[in-house]
Parts: C-alpha cells; sequence; structure tokens
C-alpha cells in the first residue's frame, strides 16, 4: 500500500497535481488580492457581485413563498414557510432536471420549461424566491442578468437576459397570474441566508455561504463602503451580501492535466478553479488524466519519453 501511495504520489508530482507543492499562505493572499481588486471593479477573475441583499431583518412567520432552486443538475420548485417556532416547512416538493444540462436548448425553451415546472403552485403565493446558481449580475430591483453559465450548461443565448423578467414572460404566456413579487438570488446567498436562519437568537461576528457540489462558491457580508465599484453602495452604512464567484478564480495553481482537461470543456478558459475541485468535471478530470496514468505506471522511462514526444502513436 505505501508503494502505492508513493507511486501516486510521484505521478501527481510530475504532472503539477501534488497539493504538497501548493503554497497556502500565499494562495490566500492572492485570493484576497483577487477580492479587493472585484470589489473597486479592477481586473480579477472575481466578479465580487453585490447580490442588494442584507441581514437585518426578522424571520417571516407562517408567510408561504414560491422557493425555486436551478442548480448545476436539478431544478427544485417547492412552497415554503416558517412555523411558529421558526422551522421551515417545505410542500409540494418536485425535482426536475435543470434545464440545459441533457443538450442544447434556447432561450425560449430554457425559460418556457422552468415556467412549466412553476406553473402547477403558482397560485400559493404571490412571493418568488428564485435561488439561481450561476453568475448573475443583481439589481437593485432584485432581478439579475445571466453573466455566463458554468457547470456544463447549453443555452449559451440565455446570457446577458434578465432572469427574472424572461420567467415572468414565460409564465404569463402559460396564463399564470402576475403581480408576483420574485427576488433572484445564489446558492451561496441562500445557503448563508439558511444558516443564519437555523441559528435564531445567535449572534455571530460574520457569517459565510459556501458551495462544494457540482460547483463551488462563495458569499459572504461586506462592509456598504468597501464595494468601492457601485458609487450608491459606497455612500451606504451597514452589510451587503457579496456574491464572490470563487469558481471563476483564475490564479489557483494547476497542473498539467487541470490545463487539458480545460480544454475539453464547453467553455475553455472560464471557472477554472470550479473544474479542478467540484462535481460535474470530476468525471471529465478523472478520464484526462488515465492515460498519462497508464503511460507513467507501465512505460519504462524511455518509453515514456518517446511517447509523450509523439515518437510513438497512441
Amino acid at each position: 500500500m505505501l508503494k502505492l501511495k508513493k507511486k501516486a504520489e510521484e505521478f501527481l508530482e510530475k504532472y503539477g497535481m501534488d497539493a504538497a507543492s501548493v503554497d497556502l499562505e500565499k494562495n490566500c493572499g492572492i485570493f484576497m488580492n483577487e477580492m479587493e481588486e472585484g470589489l473597486k471593479g479592477g481586473d480579477s477573475s472575481l466578479l465580487m457581485l453585490p447580490t442588494y441583499v442584507g441581514m437585518d431583518r426578522e424571520l417571516p412567520r407562517n408567510e408561504p413563498v414560491i422557493a425555486i432552486d436551478a442548480g448545476g443538475t436539478n431544478f427544485r420548485v417547492a412552497v415554503v414557510h416558517f412555523d411558529g417556532n421558526g422551522k421551515p416547512v417545505a410542500e409540494d416538493l418536485k425535482v426536475y432536471p435543470m434545464p440545459g444540462s441533457l443538450g442544447e436548448i434556447s432561450k425560449g425553451e430554457f425559460f418556457d420549461t422552468m415556467a412549466s415546472y412553476m406553473e402547477p403552485v403558482m397560485h400559493r403565493s404571490d412571493k418568488i424566491s428564485f435561488c439561481f446558481s450561476y453568475p448573475v449580475e443583481i439589481l437593485p430591483d432584485r432581478d439579475g442578468r445571466l453573466v455566463k453559465f458554468s457547470k456544463e450548461i447549453k443555452a449559451k443565448d440565455v446570457e446577458g437576459e434578465l432572469v427574472g423578467k424572461n420567467l415572468f414572460d414565460a409564465l404569463k404566456k402559460r396564463g399564470c397570474p402576475g403581480g408576483k413579487n420574485m427576488i433572484i438570488l445564489n446558492d451561496t446567498v441562500a445557503t448563508l441566508l439558511a444558516g443564519k436562519a437555523a441559528s435564531p437568537g445567535r449572534s455571530f461576528d460574520s457569517y459565510i455561504g459556501f458551495i462544494l457540489g457540482t460547483g463551488t462558491n462563495i458569499c459572504y457580508a461586506e462592509e456598504c463602503r468597501n464595494i468601492v465599484k457601485v458609487p450608491e453602495l459606497r455612500q451606504k452604512d451597514g452589510l451587503m451580501l457579496i456574491n464572490a464567484e470563487s469558481g471563476g478564480y483564475a490564479k489557483a495553481p494547476r497542473g498539467k492535466i487541470d490545463l487539458e482537461f480545460d480544454d475539453t470543456t464547453v467553455n475553455p478558459g472560464s471557472f477554472v478553479f470550479e473544474k479542478t475541485i467540484s462535481g460535474a468535471y470530476q468525471g471529465g478530470l478523472l478520464l484526462t488524466a488515465i492515460p498519462s496514468l497508464l503511460i507513467y505506471t507501465f512505460m519504462s522511462k524511455q518509453v515514456q519519453e518517446s511517447f509523450r514526444a509523439g515518437a510513438i502513436k497512441g
């Protein structure tokens, strides 16, 4: 077992994939600098998106909300409320495939499919909370403009579109009642708020939302005065939740196999940190690693070098 472990460590080191070669303190400093530049609107791979959501509101009780969740694999719909004791109650929960996860679809198909999922519960509440797990520029009215899809979702003509407006248009075409209020938020934001809601009466210095599943991301509470790129926010007091979009972080160490795998994805060069650690990409990353692993394991050093130099065709 120790021999196999040593061989695996040697392979990872050879291809620049070993954890021991990563200077954690140095890389944390680089990440923090990217955060600061993103808040300034400078050159950064972290979008640092303001959410226009704070943490100072009381938890509403016995007030139903249509909750929808667009994830990397699944699209979930439920009607949720908090009971008199502050416990969440989910009703009519349904799980569907995420539009665009099974193949390329158009903008119309994307929003109509989501509307069809929501249609059965649209009479249950005038409030809709939409957890949209992709980079979205949130606007002051709480609608959001899609920046870019990640997690291999294939619906490219949706990028740059307003998520809430287009979804309301699709619901209207289906004859669903209007007059609804919708808030668009990221899954990391929803995770942070859920953690706060799960601890009523308790106070902490701050809160962090962290996602590591199909994709990865981080959300945290930032002083409004530090959000330099939005002048009207910089003048405000208090805290606002920031969606860092850390899956797009581009300065993490990557090995040769990470780079080879990135070239095979739908959006090479984008969301490169997410592609190194999150679930949607692990299968493809392993498949990319297997040929190199076989070469390293079973061939002599001389044959390995000849193969990599192209003298031997696989």
